[in-house]
């Protein structure tokens, strides 16, 4: 039941046009296509991917994005997992890519088909799952690994049974 936690927290896109924006927010929006068309993921239409990798633009100066990998030249974006963001930088990403798109509804979403759960317990474990901080966590995640893994499976085994009981 829940084999959907390692692909469900990988943000992909579906694709972004060639013609929209600058160099760096085509390399930006580029980031969040990373991840291939796994099920079970947080997915970014064209207009969200372009919102995300604006506000994400807008939250760093040229300079860090520079740091961070971002190579206009060498079609190289920005690692934008943490480390090497910062606390605060990883909060501007998370809060640009949540902006931008329903990060809970899309978790709901994926624990309704992929997990069978009912639509309001769904719903119920989406919210859980963001207020704990691992959805959080497992989007600025730069690899995932076992204690992560374990993170994720506790928390919504445990919003499961919480949701549940109410």
């Amino acid at each position: 039941m829940l084999v959907l936690v390692a692909g469900l927290l990988s943000a992909v896109a579906c694709s972004t046009s060639a013609d929209a924006g600058s160099d760096e927010q085509r390399l930006v929006e580029a980031v969040l296509v990373g991840g291939g068309d796994q099920g079970n993921s947080i997915r970014f239409e064209d207009d969200d991917a372009r919102c995300a990798a604006a506000r994400i633009l807008d939250a760093f100066e040229p300079q860090r994005l520079e740091e961070l990998g971002l190579d206009v030249e060498a079609g190289e974006g920005p690692e934008l997992s943490q480390p090497p963001l910062t606390e605060t930088e990883g909060g501007a990403v998370y809060d640009a890519l949540d902006g931008c798109t329903d990060l809970v509804d899309q978790v709901g979403t994926a624990l309704r088909s992929d997990a069978g759960l009912a639509d309001d317990v769904a719903a119920c474990v989406a919210d859980r799952y963001e207020e704990s901080g691992v959805l959080r966590d497992s989007l600025l995640a730069p690899d995932f690994d076992e204690a992560l893994t374990a993170r994720i499976d506790a928390t919504i085994l445990e919003s499961i049974e919480a949701c549940q009981a109410d």
